[in-house]
């Protein structure tokens, strides 16, 4: 046909696939030298940022061994941080253990009186716009891929147990008191654990969704045949894509035991940098990586179901679910408000589904906080500092106030 763009398509007739949902291009010169920019700002500085990030864990009694809830914000989702915030204090789960790498130090009073630990470290950190982005895969998005990538990176490798996990989250309950309670019993039978891995081959067989047992298999049985321990907890995107296969997981929430084998899987994502830029989507490339480190590093996955972990596929197309949970009759342990193009379709989503957890002077003045203009900065005099903002010439040390009386300013009332 005229004008027609010829494209050729491997197929694989013995699976009726074809390889469209993968990537043909290779990362280019031009990614590379973003990413050697970054990680030479990062390993210059890298003993210092070390020493600030145990030296604040520290403060709150976590050491070696022990698990951090990590996320990475800018100034322009901060008001979705404090949704994920408020839904804690609802919820009664503490935020002790919760690391924030914020892409500017503005935020970091914000996020610490929210009960955080908070880290800016500029000589390490690249830059990153203050505002939200705009849509899925802009610039913006992409930059906060980078914060992403290294922050899981830099706690394994102090040997720290890493729960990532996006901003765009509310919890019900806390996710760690599963992570950390399942795992591998002495004299579990290895038969029916290989019963268990052929149901898994089956499912990928036929299609079906291979985050999935039967809803009543106990938790504890979703394991692979390796005889040690589990490595990750991988929650399900939802989506069924080609390029998402044959696991479909989501890199806005995982759960990363500190090993060797982890390690190393966040090293090739975290120096996949310049991929990111071809494929637009750090899930791309955390999907590639995995796939490699089953082979190479024998890296054991668990797969989280969407009824007790949902994401916004659950938003988009089971409303009978989303009933549930406001009817508390599903009770998961929390809910991935993804499936957005941008900010603002996460918003009105979790409004809609009485998820957001602000009150209204909170919501204005955090939507605006970007803006960086003093009436848009108001929380910061009102709520956040005792006795209100220090002036810059002022020696005196500025003090926040507590988390029970800054969610007492900024959440919505328990209901």
């Amino acid at each position: 046909m005229s004008g027609t763009k010829n494209v050729s398509v491997f197929k694989d007739n013995s699976i009726g696939l074809n390889s469209t949902g993968f990537f043909a291009n290779v990362a280019n010169e031009n990614g590379r030298k973003k990413l050697a920019d970054k990680m030479l700002k990062l390993f210059q500085n890298l003993p210092d940022l070390e020493s600030l990030v145990v030296s604040k864990l520290s403060e709150r009694g976590i050491h070696k061994g022990g698990s951090v809830v990590v996320m990475v914000v800018n100034s322009g989702e901060i008001d979705l941080f404090a949704n994920f915030a408020c839904s804690c204090r609802e919820s009664g789960v503490a935020m002790t253990n919760m690391l924030v790498f914020c892409g500017s130090a503005d935020i970091v009073p914000l996020v610490e009186a929210m009960g955080a630990l908070a880290i800016y470290h500029e000589p390490s950190f690249a830059y990153v716009s203050k505002m939200a982005n705009y849509e899925y895969l802009d610039n913006v998005f992409v930059d906060m891929m980078w914060f992403k990538s290294f922050s899981v990176w830099l706690l394994l490798k102090l040997g720290y147990n890493t729960l990532f996990q996006d901003v765009d989250l509310v919890w019900f309950k806390n996710p760690l008191d599963l992570f950390l309670n399942v795992g591998v019993q002495p004299g579990q039978s290895n038969q029916k654990n290989m019963l268990i891995d052929e149901r898994l081959l089956a499912q990928i067989q036929s299609n079906d969704d291979v985050a999935y047992l039967d809803e009543g298999e106990s938790t504890s049985r979703l394991r692979f045949t390796h005889p040690k321990e589990v490595d990750a907890f991988l929650s399900d995107d939802g989506q069924r894509s080609l390029r998402y296969t044959p696991f479909y997981a989501n890199s806005g929430f995982y759960f990363l035991f500190a090993n060797n084998r982890t390690e190393y899987f966040a090293w090739t994502i975290m120096t996949s940098f310049a991929l990111l830029h071809i494929t637009g989507s750090h899930q791309n490339i955390f999907t590639i990586r995995l796939i490699e480190g089953l082979d190479l590093s024998q890296l054991r996955p668990k797969l989280l179901t969407l009824r007790q972990f949902p994401s916004g596929v659950k938003y988009n197309h089971d409303k009978p679910f989303m009933r549930g949970i406001l009817d508390r009759h599903e009770e998961p342990y929390l809910f991935h408000m993804c499936w957005t193009r941008n900010k603002t379709g996460k918003l009105e989503n979790f409004r809609l589904s009485h998820m957001w957890y602000l009150n209204d002077y909170a919501t204005e003045q955090l939507e605006s906080f970007y803006l960086g203009e003093e009436q848009h900065r108001s929380i910061l005099k009102e709520v956040v500092y005792s006795g209100g903002e220090s002036s810059k010439k002022s020696k005196t040390k500025k003090t926040l106030n507590s988390w029970d009386y800054v969610g007492n300013k900024i959440c919505r009332e328990i209901v």
